[in-house]
């Protein structure tokens, strides 16, 4: 039993990098959701700027459901739009603004624009 709890338990945390991928249509706005607990200091941030990219970044919120209880997490919602056809990556890192290295969880996403 305790092998098993080390492959349910250790390994995700090990395995830190989630790879996705969608696809969008030319001009469409979408929605990337996150889980989060900024009560924690931790929040979702990009890798890099969308500077000459075929994405804009329209607006991130932050949600938490209407029954949470204090330090609750909840869901950062990132929106986009397509601007133009082709393929992006976007790399979340989920980190403490205040913090450059360490436990770190990345999620990549790639994005196809047709």
């Amino acid at each position: 039993m305790k092998h098993l709890y080390f492959l349910f338990i250790i390994v995700p945390l090990v395995c830190s990098c989630q790879k996705e991928s969608m696809k969008v249509k030319e001009g469409e706005t979408f929605e990337i959701k996150l889980k989060s607990n900024r009560t924690t200091g931790y929040a979702w941030f990009l890798e890099r700027e969308l500077k000459n990219s075929i994405l804009d970044s329209v607006s991130v919120q932050y949600v938490i459901p209407d029954n949470a209880a204090t330090g609750a997490g909840g869901t950062e919602v990132w929106s986009f739009k397509a601007r133009s056809k082709g393929e992006a990556r976007l790399i979340f890192i989920y980190k403490r603004a205040w913090e450059k290295e360490g436990d770190q969880i990345r999620k990549e996403i790639g994005v196809k624009v047709e």
